[in-house]
């Protein structure tokens, strides 16, 4: 049996995760979206889920984004990685090179153009 194509959001912000969902439910039917708001409620999932994208926000209140890479790294799972964040400007860029599933940093929102770029699309 198929595994069913996901793509995982990790960001605290409710209303972003809305509408993340809807513009990758539009653009990507074929894929589940599965919303979290704390990296380690992802962690539970992740192992089952196998994603074949993440978009994770820098800056969740209380969490540790490199904390969360590392066990990302330590799963061995094929999954693309997109640090997303309201301020990419302040991002920091050692994270690219701490996780190799770490493609690069997108800025939200996420609008069509920068999904079918990390979808790796024709935008």
């Amino acid at each position: 049996m198929e595994q069913e194509k996901t793509i995982y959001i990790i960001d605290d912000d409710l209303m972003q995760n809305e509408i993340h969902t809807l513009i990758l439910d539009k653009v990507y039917p074929d894929y589940q979206v599965k919303t979290f708001t704390r990296y380690q409620d992802a962690l539970t999932h992740l192992a089952a889920d196998r994603p074949q994208l993440l978009f994770l926000d820098l800056n969740i209140p209380g969490e540790d984004v490199r904390t969360f890479l590392r066990k990302l790294k330590d799963m061995a799972l094929d999954t693309d990685v997109y640090l997303i964040s309201s301020r990419p400007y302040l991002a920091d860029t050692s994270l690219l090179t701490e996780c190799p599933a770490v493609k690069d940093f997108i800025s939200k929102p996420l609008l069509e153009d920068k999904l079918r770029f990390a979808m790796g699309d024709p935008v």
